[in-house]
């Protein structure tokens, strides 16, 4: 008789026995809402801890995420009504589960609203879910979350990754749904703060794909168009100030301490450029770093360059303020984080030249002309991603 060899049946025991344990350890919920609030607590631990270590923060996702799987298969959607059924979308969005997510949105918006309305993102996040299939039936989801819903991130993240979807393949119409977005927004513009920040992003997105279509002349009579409509707003002063810069000669960089590069030329006429500014003590900068990496390696340098910017100013910390140990600190974050583009350090006045009211970082993509052809807040540089597309667009110009 063939039998298994113990050591093995010891480690299938232990196997086993911690799979029992986990499946009886993993606490069951009587609805969504409470589900969620576990899901949640994962990264509300984390955030209590500051997310000290990268390696930190990265544990609490995947501690997320394994607590949505679980919770995301649950629940039965078709008994589930109102705000439960939000929660559960939730959910099952962390768990990045796009069907059951999209399942219960659709059910959650068929429905009556609840007694306090739909949840304002709702409607965004299902055009999400669309618009590859449905392109049309996505568009009218967002025009409602425009007309109705607050003025906010979601539908402007949602309608700008739509807008983004067509213009990879007809810039006419990406520019005709910008407008119309534009036009949805001002029209229900009333108060300063958060509502004219987003309606500003949506003013340099018009502008954008005016030169994006070759409509200089458009983009010309839209700029004095949005800035008469917002002139009343400091909120959007920002995005305003990178659209008039659009198409224009790129402010000079001058470069006090360069690593990474022989040259001390940063805008090289005849090479697309992407300007990355940033500070050493900004955890959003360093984290992009690695792609900055690796959308330097799909080109070759000698037609597109990545070059970091910061100044001695911005990035000095408390307990080391002085110019070489800016240096030591920049030498080690490209060797540890990006090898193939270069670091700059530049002066104050010059960074305040492309800065607008926004945060870091911030990058700037510059044509072979040396004229500035996106200025952007904390942009993706995946392969396919927007800017990336646009990257190969201008090195073919």
């Amino acid at each position: 008789m063939w039998k298994l060899p113990f050591r093995f049946l010891v480690v299938l025991s232990m196997i086993l026995a911690a799979a029992a344990s986990f499946s009886q350890s993993e606490p069951k919920f009587g609805t969504p809402s409470d589900a969620l609030a576990y899901v949640q607590q994962a990264i509300d631990q984390a955030h209590g801890g500051s997310f000290r270590t990268q390696k930190a923060m990265n544990a609490a996702y995947v501690e997320q995420s394994r607590r949505a799987k679980e919770q995301c298969s649950a629940f039965d959607i078709g008994q589930q009504h109102g705000d439960q059924l939000y929660a559960l979308a939730k959910i099952c969005r962390s768990a990045a589960d796009r069907d059951r997510d999209r399942e219960a949105l659709q059910r959650y918006l068929s429905e009556p609203p609840p007694s306090s309305g739909y949840n304002p993102d709702a409607r965004a996040i299902l055009a999400i879910h669309m618009y590859r299939v449905d392109l049309d039936s996505a568009w009218k989801l967002i025009q409602t979350a425009f007309r109705a819903d607050p003025i906010a991130g979601q539908p402007f993240y949602s309608s700008q990754e739509v807008i983004d979807y067509v213009g990879e393949r007809d810039d006419a119409k990406a520019r005709a749904m910008s407008r119309e977005r534009w036009l949805l927004l001002r029209e229900r513009l009333t108060g300063s703060g958060e509502q004219a920040w987003w309606v500003g992003r949506a003013a340099a997105d018009l502008i954008h794909r005016d030169h994006l279509a070759s409509r200089s002349n458009e983009a010309a009579k839209d700029l004095q168009e949005v800035k008469a409509a917002l002139a009343s707003f400091p909120e959007a002063a920002g995005s305003l100030h990178w659209a008039e810069m659009e198409m224009e000669p790129a402010p000079v960089v001058p470069a006090l301490k360069l690593i990474g590069r022989d040259s001390h030329e940063i805008i090289k006429p005849g090479r697309v450029e992407l300007l990355d500014f940033f500070f050493t003590g900004c955890a959003p900068c360093i984290s992009s770093m690695p792609q900055l990496d690796e959308i330097q390696k799909r080109y070759p340098r000698e037609k597109f360059q990545v070059i970091a910017v910061t100044t001695y100013k911005l990035s000095a910390q408390p307990d080391a303020p002085d110019p070489h140990s800016v240096d030591t600190a920049l030498i080690k974050l490209r060797t540890q984080n990006a090898r193939h583009i270069s670091f700059a350090i530049t002066s104050d006045e010059a960074l305040e030249r492309y800065r607008s009211s926004y945060g870091f970082p911030f990058s700037a993509l510059i044509d072979k002309k040396g004229r500035l052809r996106l200025l952007d807040l904390m942009v993706d540089y995946d392969e396919g991603d927007p800017i990336d597309l646009l990257i190969k667009r201008l090195i073919a110009e």
